[in-house]
Parts: structure tokens; C-alpha cells; sequence
């Protein structure tokens, strides 16, 4: 029994020291992993509980580069959250200031903070789920040589 106890004491004592948040490295993004067109598929979360796919009418346009998001935004459906309006924006990955922090940098666009933004190779997920914000999905459509 003692033995036990001892292993879950040292397994605790791993657990609660084992990582660190205070690692002030920046955040290295491969830019050209999400160099191009996206497709918004499908947006959830909020406190309205919104969940609802896109059929295509929305499609982002990262130009990593220059920092420069375009946006061609031909849905017609007003009743439906879609962010933003048909145009070009610079955007950025700014430290992130809500707590509890989930990721150390978000993503900002139009004046937007998107939260997280994950990349998964052909998704791309922008989170606010810290403050009960959207959830975006995306899909790639288009990769730029």
C-alpha cells in the first residue's frame, strides 16, 4: 500500500511540475503551410450554440508573404454569422491575453481576434472558445507554388 501511495505521490509531483508555461521562445509559424485559398465550412460555439455549414460562398485567400488576408464573402444568408465582408485585410498573430490561456498567440484579421488558429494541413480551426466564441472551419482549396 505504501508503495502505492508513494508512486502516486511521485506521479502527481511529475505531473504538476513536469511542464512549464513560462517558455518565452515566439512562435514559429510555417507560413507557407497555409499560403492560400480556404473555403469556411462550417462555424459553431457561442452562447446562441450557432452551428451551421457554409456551402462555399465564403473563401479566404492568405497571401503569407505580405501578411494580407482576402476575403470573397458571397453569402447572401443575413441571418448567419459570417465574419467578415468581402475585401482585403492584413492581419496578424498577436499574444494572447485571455485567460485561461489555451494557446500563446491568436490570430487577428479586420480588426477581429479570431483566437487560436490550428492548422491541420488541409483545415485550418479558429477558436475563441476561451470566451465562449466561434468556432471556424476551414478547408483548403487551392495551394499557392
Amino acid at each position: 500500500m505504501k508503495k502505492a501511495l508513494f508512486l502516486l505521490v511521485l506521479a502527481g509531483t511529475a505531473f504538476a511540475t513536469g511542464c512549464s508555461k513560462d517558455d518565452d521562445s515566439p512562435k514559429v509559424y510555417d507560413y507557407q503551410n497555409y499560403d492560400g485559398m480556404w473555403v469556411l465550412a462550417h462555424v459553431s460555439g457561442s452562447i446562441a450554440g450557432i452551428d451551421h455549414d457554409y456551402d462555399g460562398s465564403i473563401i479566404w485567400n492568405f497571401d503569407t508573404e505580405h501578411h494580407i488576408l482576402s476575403v470573397v464573402n458571397n453569402d447572401a444568408d443575413e441571418t448567419v454569422e459570417d465574419f467578415l465582408e468581402s475585401g482585403t485585410y492584413t492581419y496578424s498573430f498577436d499574444a494572447n491575453t485571455v485567460t485561461p490561456e489555451t494557446c500563446a498567440e491568436t490570430f487577428n484579421a479586420g480588426n477581429l481576434d479570431f483566437g487560436c488558429f490550428v492548422n491541420n494541413g488541409n483545415t485550418i480551426v479558429l477558436t475563441q472558445n476561451e470566451s465562449d466564441g466561434y468556432v471556424l472551419t476551414f478547408n483548403r482549396i487551392m495551394t499557392l507554388d
